[in-house]
């Protein structure tokens, strides 16, 4: 049975687009992170480094069917948690590379420096990766990760996979009203932005969610703080 959800072509996106149409593909059924933040849209949550869904013959079988019918440029990998942890990832990012399209997957990052984990980032031509809370209680609190995880090792991870990547590493730092756009958190946020080798810098916000726009961010405050992490 197919789990894969499929977004309309897109030629908008995080990253330089180029005018590139880009396919968005849901590859977890249900939501499965090393996190449980209580902001999260979904409910349900396999929390864990990996999960396993079953059979993938069908869902390749489908994502070949859709990037033959939709003929995009670039085929991006996302989920409702963390894409990565899906233990058949390996298997959808070489379906997609067997037409000759390249691969972009999003991660929350705390895993990458673990070897599977590692090795499947690798094996993406772009990877998006996360950074939010940069102190170990905000940490606790907002994202509610499995034991393994501390923002420390969260941290060293982006860094440490970021220096051996080979293709094209696109941060998303995403930014929290009341935590880190905060005169005190900014510079801490820029030392660690700034070991990080990365090709492109996005800044966002959370937008939505269970808590509204309660930690929302206005355009200006993002890009104000989008030019100091870059300077």
């Amino acid at each position: 049975m197919n789990y894969l959800k499929f977004e309309p072509i897109k030629l908008e996106g995080e990253g330089v687009e180029d005018g590139r149409k880009i396919l968005y593909v849901d590859v977890l059924p249900e939501k499965s992170c090393t996190y449980n933040c209580p902001i999260c849209f979904r409910e349900k949550v396999y929390q864990g480094p990996s999960t396993d869904f079953g059979p993938v013959e069908d869902s390749l079988k489908v994502l070949g069917e859709q990037i033959e019918k939709d003929q995009p440029d670039l085929v991006y990998l996302f989920g409702q948690g963390d894409p990565i942890t899906n233990d058949k990832i390996d298997q959808m990012i070489d379906k997609v590379h067997e037409y000759g399209l390249p691969v972009r997957i999003i991660v929350n990052g705390p895993m990458l420096d673990e070897q599977f984990h590692m090795r499947e980032a690798n094996m993406c031509d772009e990877v998006v990766g996360c950074l939010a809370f940069i102190r170990e209680n905000d940490f606790q609190r907002m994202h509610r990760p499995i034991k393994e995880v501390s923002v420390e090792q969260k941290i060293r991870s982006l860094i440490n996979f970021s220096k051996q990547y080979k293709g094209h590493f696109i941060l998303r730092v995403v930014i929290f009203k009341g935590y880190n756009d905060t005169e005190e958190q900014l510079p801490e946020l820029k030392k660690i932005v700034d070991q990080i080798d990365y090709d492109e810098l996005s800044v966002g916000t959370r937008p939505t969610g269970k808590m509204g726009d309660r930690f929302a961010v206005s355009e200006e405050r993002l890009e104000e703080i989008r030019k100091y992490l870059e300077s």
